[in-house]
């Protein structure tokens, strides 16, 4: 066999290891299927007194996994996404921003997410309406923690996708 040939099958497979290498670090963030709640989000109300508008984030992220049998280890990665939230409430002469907290998505694919903003704690909970990707559903329970004796409550309002 000539050098070439030889050197040329030892470029080739050095190369082939390479691409090899460097994708699979990236190619697990393709199994992250990203939910139809994420977006931007404005309240189908103009004129509420309320939540004007959501933005739903979903990040993936590969999360090492360890295995060691004595002073051999190895190294696999498990994808894991993360689920954000940041809201925005009706005040003047702009709306207030409320931060932006991590969630989970539940078994019955609401996303939930929870905000304690001192005076109250709040529950906000997100779900895309099953007739159309258009429009979401947010449910946000407030409890007051301040004692000023103002009665909890919850809104549930329809939001339109930006």
């Amino acid at each position: 066999m000539s050098t070439f040939i030889r050197n040329y099958r030892v470029l080739v497979s050095f190369g082939l290891l390479m691409c090899g290498l460097f994708y699979s670090s990236f190619s697990s963030a393709g199994l992250c299927v990203v939910p139809k709640e994420v977006g931007t989000w404005v309240n189908s109300d103009p004129n509420t007194n309320g939540v004007t508008k959501v933005v739903i984030e979903m990040v993936c992220e590969d999360t090492p996994i360890y295995n060691c049998s004595g002073n051999i280890c190895s190294v696999t990665y498990s994808v894991t996404p993360r689920y954000y939230v940041k809201v925005w409430g009706k005040c003047s002469p702009s709306d207030c921003y409320w931060g932006r907290v991590e969630g989970r998505r539940t078994s019955a694919n609401w996303q939930n997410f929870f905000y304690n903003q001192g005076f109250a704690t709040r529950d906000v909970w997100a779900q895309i309406w099953s007739g159309s990707d258009a429009w979401l559903r947010v449910i946000i329970d407030t409890h007051f923690t301040d004692s000023s004796g103002r009665a909890d409550y919850r809104i549930d309002n329809w939001f339109k996708r930006l």
